[in-house]
């Protein structure tokens, strides 16, 4: 993230002012579901102020879309996160996309936001009962709806992205953003609630792992009947998705460590947040050319580095079977290896003469890489002369 770039700017309505009045008075809290009072007010707008100094990107008054973008390149931007604990930079996380929640609210309430007129939560609830799902005691922040094996859950208290669906899902996210009608953020990222019993859980930075799953919008009735008629498909079509019942647990270590084992699952979801939802190495977002790889291979893995995000990387397709295959490697300083054992030919098809990005390297990543060329890569090219 470079220093200087300001956010896209939406001068009406933005005081910090106005936000921490909103979550002092209005706001419901998810985990009280009361307001936040004016103690606690506070602590959204300090963290606000916090990252504007960090980053010298301006925060108050940006646009929604740019607040939730920059809330999803946080958690990718190693230059933060050397400087902020995971904690911390998920709190802030949160706070960037409370305050874009409050800015389309307060759109909203003046006029339909990008001309667009979203169903409220109340009218998808009554839409999604309409076309056959069965819903549990409505809470006031979440309410849980199932039919067969497709549970979907619809956020009450905020201005977008109220639909929330499995995270299995992901590994069909470009084929769900591209049905009419339908909304979602540029950057794929995942929504975590304590309430969303039935999804499956991943550590977000707490001291506990927190459920987890996409949320989407849509425009009207007939996009949303169109997204449900997908997951439908995909679920019958790819038969991974099971939704759990509410006595079972959706996070077995046996689940985690199948799901791990083909690239799904909290593993790839930790791969996803991690490296922002991009191949390092060639900048590519569409989820569906990404693949979670493990860099000391599965089969010389404990369970735990089975499920170690540093024992991870995100990449596209084409690198990821090189990298598998031990025809590249990478130094502890994140610079790309090549084995001699590729050819000029190979090399220019691959886009490997050329340079390209150093990976972001952690400290924990270095036993996992000195493995992988010890044992995985395939040897050096030797030097020219």
């Amino acid at each position: 993230m470079q220093g200087g770039d300001a956010l896209s700017q939406d001068t009406s309505m933005s005081s910090l002012r106005d936000f921490k009045i909103y979550l002092a008075t209005e706001y419901v809290s998810p985990t009280t579901g009361a307001p936040l009072g004016a103690g606690a007010s506070g602590d959204y707008p300090s963290r606000l102020r916090r990252i504007e100094r960090l980053t010298q990107q301006q925060v108050e008054g940006a646009s929604p879309d740019s607040l939730r973008t920059l809330a999803e390149q946080l958690g990718g931007d190693h230059v933060v996160a050397n400087k902020l604990n995971r904690k911390v930079v998920a709190d802030i996380r949160v706070a960037l996309k409370c305050y874009a929640d409050y800015l389309s609210l307060r759109s909203n309430r003046s006029g339909d936001e990008d001309g667009l007129r979203e169903l409220g939560a109340d009218a998808i609830v009554a839409e999604l009962e309409r076309i056959g799902f069965s819903s549990t005691t409505p809470r006031k922040d979440l309410h849980e709806l199932q039919r067969r094996a497709l549970v979907i859950y619809v956020k009450r208290l905020t201005a977008h992205q109220r639909i929330v669906i499995q995270p299995d899902f992901e590994l069909n996210y470009s084929r769900l953003c591209a049905i009419p009608g339908v909304v979602r953020e540029p950057i794929l990222s995942f929504y975590h609630d304590p309430s969303m019993s039935r999804f499956p859980r991943r550590d977000e930075g707490g001291t506990e792992a927190v459920p987890y799953g996409l949320d989407f919008d849509v425009v009207d009735s007939a996009a949303l009947r169109k997204l449900v008629h997908a997951l439908d498909a995909i679920t019958a079509d790819d038969g991974f998705f099971q939704a759990a019942t509410p006595l079972e647990d959706p996070t077995t270590e046996k689940q985690q460590l199948h799901k791990a084992r083909v690239g799904q699952g909290r593993f790839r979801a930790d791969l996803i947040e991690y490296w922002a939802g991009t191949c390092p190495l060639t900048r590519i977002q569409i989820p569906e050319l990404l693949r979670a790889s493990h860099i000391k291979p599965w089969s010389k893995s404990t369970d735990r580095e089975r499920l170690d995000p540093f024992n991870g990387l995100l990449l596209a397709v084409h690198f990821d079977t090189l990298f598998d295959q031990g025809y590249i490697s990478f130094t502890d300083e994140g610079e790309l290896l090549l084995a001699q054992a590729l050819g000029a030919a190979e090399r220019d098809v691959f886009g490997l003469e050329g340079a390209l990005p150093r990976l972001s390297v952690d400290p924990r990543h270095l036993a996992y890489l000195a493995h992988h060329r010890a044992h995985v890569f395939l040897g050096p090219i030797p030097p020219l002369g």
